[in-house]
């Protein structure tokens, strides 16, 4: 199989992570962002549940609020329903979302916006 190599710079934790697992680092990145990118598009299909106009005014609260900040995904419910209250149905519907599901909200809204 051809590969395609990069330099990349982690977060201590995350190399920390990736240390703990052991073997060959690139192999353990690479398995684990297969998997990530895996679990985000399966956790994704929930975002057919809304609208474009839905999913705009959710993505435009999630970059304001989060950050980027993958901890920040469980106040998401809240902070979501704080900025939407207006719109119950649609409040209604992010609070069934798992937490997989809201990361992969996140991504989503985060991809939009680069």
């Amino acid at each position: 199989m051809t590969v395609q190599k990069f330099s990349i710079s982690l977060q201590p934790a995350v190399a920390a992570a990736v240390a703990s697992r052991g073997g060959n680092r690139s192999t353990v990145i690479s398995r684990d962002l297969a998997r990530y990118y895996y679990l985000l598009a399966q956790a994704g299909k929930c975002l057919s549940h809304f609208s474009d106009d839905e999913l705009g005014k959710i993505y435009a609260v999630i970059i304001a609020a989060t950050n980027g900040d993958p901890a920040s995904v469980k106040f998401l419910p809240a902070i979501l329903k704080h900025e939407l209250s207006a719109d119950g149905d649609l409040v209604s519907r992010i609070g069934w979302l798992n937490e997989l599901e809201l990361f992969a909200m996140m991504d989503a809204a985060e991809t939009r916006s680069e």
